[in-house]
């Protein structure tokens, strides 16, 4: 059954795949050329100078910020006009007249949202010095552009979890937590706010720490399906912030549309589930519709866990009906996490050799561990052993943010 949820082609993080000029150190070079090999920063010797430039990636892109910038071996812009995108192919004319080494940026946003970019040389004649330093990449993206985006998802799980989580636990067990109940769906839905701005910042810092408060970066980012993302996300938290205004206060006898409203409102939790895989490779499936409910799946049963720890710490009175719930929870997001590793790890050496890998490894620890805590919690309450499960949770969700903000092997 998992085989079906092989993709037929892997769709999340746009990667280089080749260019004209050609890049020597390219992943699809042939030969490729070592990486600490000299001629990876001066790039092949061309006798003439190539009329333009052009890069196929190995999914449809759009051009972030500043797009391809072809930089001459002074360090002056030679691109002539804007770049055009066909699909999985940009190009740019350039005007090389001088001779010497040429230096190639570029900076596209995937289909999935995730942004990329990369630098790659051509020299015309013979090498010459350099023109721009060299780029410190992390998984495709500047490092501050890639915190950024892992706290902000971590803040948006976080978020999600509180606001949408602890309502279905609610919901599924008939009674709420009074007070408590919605001090943590208020709280839930702050850090839902506050993390969509921050992902905005993250998304353009990816490109360049000059870039994160750039006017044309911060443009393309929000006129890309990023940013069509990002409102809606924003609509579900401001729906939820009004619907639980509605909702607070008094008992469930004064208030007989409380459980039907409160239904309401998890169902659109629901949705958001499903859209957030846009931006969380849920594109690697196929169908894609596949992948959205995988991930929806996956992100609902982490809230209810979430949301049912956090509720069995302030609800003596219902903690084996809360426990129930956070056991089955528990098992849908193994089984949708499972079906998310076969679908991201192509081999077993991409556990050791990536980072994407690595990241996935330490999260299964931390979910065996939070798992133990919580069968520990259930036998022995008085111990307290949810402080540690719900530690392991916030350590979890923030090594699921940045999971999905890693490009997955390839």
């Amino acid at each position: 059954m998992l085989a079906a949820l092989w993709p037929a082609s892997a769709l999340a993080h746009a990667s280089f795949v080749r260019s004209d000029p050609p890049d020597l150190c390219g992943p699809l070079a042939q030969p490729r050329v070592a990486t600490n090999d000299p001629r990876c920063q001066t790039g092949v010797v061309l006798d003439q100078a190539p009329g333009s430039v052009r890069i196929t990636f190995s999914e449809p892109v759009q051009l972030a910020g500043r797009g391809i910038r072809v930089l001459s071996p002074s360090g002056k812009p030679v691109q002539q006009g804007k770049a055009l995108v066909e699909g999985e192919q940009a190009t740019v004319h350039v005007q090389a007249d001088g001779q010497g080494t040429y230096i190639v940026d570029w900076q596209v946003l995937s289909a999935d949202t995730h942004p990329a970019r990369g630098r790659f040389a051509f020299s015309v004649g013979q090498p010459s010095a350099l023109a721009g330093t060299g780029v410190s990449d992390v998984g495709q993206v500047a490092p501050l552009g890639l915190a950024l985006q892992t706290l902000a998802r971590w803040l948006h799980f976080a978020g999600y979890a509180l606001a949408f989580g602890t309502l279905g636990v609610a919901l599924l067990t008939r009674s709420f937590a009074g007070g408590a109940q919605w001090r943590f769906t208020n709280a839930g839905v702050v850090l839902l706010l506050l993390a969509e701005p921050l992902a905005l910042v993250g998304q353009t810092a990816s490109l360049g720490v000059d870039q994160a408060l750039d006017g044309d970066a911060l443009t393309d980012a929000l006129a890309s399906p990023f940013g069509r993302l990002l409102a809606f996300r924003l609509a579900a938290a401001l729906l939820l912030w009004v619907a639980s205004g509605s909702l607070q206060g008094g008992p469930d006898d004064v208030r007989p549309n409380r459980k039907l409203s409160v239904g309401i409102a998890v169902g659109l939790g629901a949705t958001l589930a499903a859209i957030d895989g846009l931006g969380q490779h849920a594109a690697s499936f196929q169908p894609q519709g596949l992948g959205l409910a995988v991930h929806g799946l996956h992100l609902m049963a982490m809230a209810v866990w979430l949301g049912g720890v956090v509720l069995f710490a302030v609800e003596r009175e219902r903690r084996s009906g809360i426990g129930k719930i956070v056991g089955v929870a528990l098992a849908v997001v193994a089984v949708t996490g499972l079906a998310m590793a076969l679908v991201h790890i192509r081999q077993p050496d991409d556990v050791i050799a990536t980072v994407y890998g690595q990241v996935l490894a330490g999260k299964q620890v931390l979910l065996l561990a939070a798992a133990v805590l919580g069968w520990l919690a259930l036998r022995r309450p008085k111990w307290r052993p949810w402080l540690g499960e719900l530690s392991a949770l916030v350590l979890l969700i923030g090594l699921a943010g940045l999971l999905v903000s890693l490009p997955p092997p390839r």
